[in-house]
């Protein structure tokens, strides 16, 4: 499924890490706006009344996204560090995402071309 292929990009912002309490509360920030869009997924039973919160939720990540750029490269240390912490949480937020997109799918597939520019640009984002 092309959509369940763009998300490992959700995981950007999980994965990078540079140092102290900046890089922590950029993390708690990306697994909080995840969350909102696994929640937006969830709930939504058509691709239409999903795109207004996925596009919101899409634009924190964006912001998220140039604040982390702005810290610079991660240390090593720091980085396995975030991940070791916030790796459990992400792993469930992403598993959300997945069964949330796989019942659009069901539900609305059609609708679904309408969301994919979302995964789709969240995808690049680990590719630069």
């Amino acid at each position: 499924m092309r959509t369940i292929k763009c998300l490992p990009c959700v995981l950007v912002l999980w994965t990078l890490g540079c140092g102290g309490n900046q890089r922590e509360a950029l993390m708690k920030e990306s697994v909080a706006a995840m969350d909102e869009m696994a929640t937006a997924l969830e709930q939504a039973k058509t691709a239409a009344e999903a795109k207004p919160k996925l596009v919101a939720t899409l634009n924190k990540l964006r912001e998220l996204k140039k604040r982390d750029d702005a810290l610079g490269p991660p240390s090593k240390a720091v980085s396995d560090s975030l991940k070791k912490k916030f790796d459990p949480e992400m792993t469930k937020i992403t598993e959300r995402v997945k069964n949330g997109m796989a019942q659009l799918v069901k539900n609305d597939p059609k609708g679904l071309k309408s969301i994919l520019p979302i995964f789709e640009e969240m995808g690049q984002w680990d590719k630069k």
